[in-house]
């Protein structure tokens, strides 16, 4: 029964986040995730091998999802970051 509220609730919202506009879209993504585990105990648990084959397969998509949207864009970030201070830097060595 637990498992099944966790579906529920990590699986609308997940879809709900998703299906937004807004920056907070990303967090479906994490919510999604989230669920993926409920969604594998359920599936072995009762022998149903599609579902879980399925499930796989949605692990795989939600995974895609947190590295476009949380994973690359802080390496972008970090990485502009350290361009920038690098740079500062040179002008720093190079003013007189």
């Amino acid at each position: 029964m637990i498992t099944q509220i966790a579906i529920m609730i990590f699986g609308a919202s997940a879809i709900w986040f998703v299906s937004r506009k807004e920056e907070w879209k990303r967090w479906g993504y994490i919510l999604g995730l989230l669920g993926q585990p409920f969604w594998i105990h359920e599936s072995s648990t009762n022998e149903q091998w599609g579902i879980f084959i399925m499930t796989i397969f949605y692990t795989y998509s939600w995974s895609q999802g947190v590295i476009n949207y949380w994973i690359l864009p802080w390496i972008k970030r970090s990485t502009e970051k350290r361009i920038k201070k690098e740079a500062l830097g040179v002008c720093k060595k190079r003013s007189w």
